[in-house]
């Protein structure tokens, strides 16, 4: 298992010289966090969203299945550090397929169907940077839009850094002089607020070598670079050839997970994914599932391959988990983009709105290979 984690400090420091953690911020600019609170109940949901279009958002449909019937607070988190802003989702907004059953979505009485694989488990927000409400906050609480947007500004908090420091060094001079004239009380008060004005410039100093990445994560929310959906509608069982990424966001830390074998195709066009687990949890659910593919060791534009879904051997049916039993108990599900599903689905939607996603067929990448025996890869180990 390889796990590459990148926290915000780390692509601020390397992110101009060093080409992997520039590639790292390629996919942390296209993944998010995504949080809400149904009514009546105090927990917070955590989940991932992947920007695939302007105004589009892709996640779990079990991520936000519970606001389908009841009341929702939704904030998708568009920059994170010392200062935060988040996009206010409305209800009205979340579109999940009719084929998607759970308890949130059914009748009262009527239990989902166990025992078939997830392959609609995705669904679809709508974002539209000039008609959203956003929330700006800061370590203290929420602030007001133009607080926020000062985060953003490295010049100003140099600035104000370069004036407390003065203002310390010239207090400091001034409480030497009372003091040398054998005034104590009013020197020792000096050295106070000159100690205190450098404990602002250290707070200043930190807020300007947070502000390039909290500017490039606001830039990339409202200018977003996107990746192409990658479509494979063939019925027989393959396997992507290149290693795939699974990045995540989670309260302000970036990681990408990478995997260490290659995935198998469950076919019969409903576009499901398995893999062998290497680290994805809970807090994956609803990311993007990326295909980063080199040509002559020159990377290409990486494309989307699916949406996480589930994570558990038991989620299986029952056949299903027989026969991949060597993957062992740490696995997990994602849905591709099939046009008979979750393409399908997605181009419905986006239909009402005039939009188009960017969809590439998947074999066009060279990416995959036909399994010839129908049994689970010889890579993969008993636990």
């Amino acid at each position: 298992m390889k796990k590459l984690r990148f926290y915000l400090l780390m692509i601020l420091l390397f992110g101009g010289t060093c080409a992997f953690a520039q590639d790292a911020f390629d996919y942390a600019q296209k993944e998010y966090e995504l949080t809400f609170t149904v009514r009546g109940k105090t927990q917070t949901v955590s989940c991932q969203a992947v920007r695939f279009h302007k105004n589009w958002f892709l996640t779990a449909a079990h991520c936000v299945s519970p606001c389908k019937n009841y009341s929702c607070q939704m904030r998708m988190w568009l920059a994170v550090g010392p200062a935060r802003a988040a996009a206010l989702l409305s209800q009205k907004n979340v579109f999940i397929p009719e084929e998607y059953q759970d308890e949130y979505t059914l009748p009262p009485g009527v239990q989902p169907k166990r025992g078939e694989l997830p392959a609609w488990d995705m669904a679809l927000i709508y974002f539209n940077t000039r008609q959203a409400q956003y929330a700006y906050y800061d370590a203290y609480g929420k602030v007001k839009e133009k607080d926020f947007l000062l985060s953003l500004d490295k010049a100003f908090w140099d600035k104000k850094t370069d004036e407390a420091l003065k203002e310390s060094a010239r207090l400091y001079e001034q409480s030497r002089q009372y003091a040398a004239d054998g005034q104590a009380q009013i020197a020792r008060q000096l050295t106070e607020q000159a100690q205190a004005l450098e404990e602002e410039a250290d707070e200043y100093r930190a807020a300007a070598e947070a502000a390039p990445l909290l500017k490039k994560q606001w830039d990339g929310a409202m200018t977003p670079r996107l990746a192409p959906l990658l479509a494979y509608s063939d019925k027989d069982e393959h396997f992507l050839m290149s290693n795939i990424l699974v990045p995540r966001w989670t309260r302000g830390a970036f990681e990408i997970l990478s995997s260490p074998r290659q995935i198998l195709y469950f076919g019969d066009n409903a576009a499901p994914w398995l893999s062998a687990g290497f680290g994805v949890e809970k807090g994956n659910s609803g990311g993007g599932v990326f295909l980063p593919v080199y040509n002559g060791g020159k990377k290409r534009a990486s494309g989307l391959v699916g949406i996480v879904s589930a994570k558990s051997l038991n989620q299986l049916p029952e056949a299903a988990r027989k026969r991949y039993a060597l993957y062992g108990s740490e696995i997990f599900l994602f849905n591709g983009f099939s046009e008979s599903t979750t393409l399908g689905f997605i181009r419905r939607v986006l239909t009402e709105y005039r939009d188009t996603p960017n969809v590439q067929p998947l074999e066009s990448y060279g990416q995959l290979k036909e399994v010839v025996k129908k049994a689970a890869p010889k890579t993969a180990k008993k636990k």
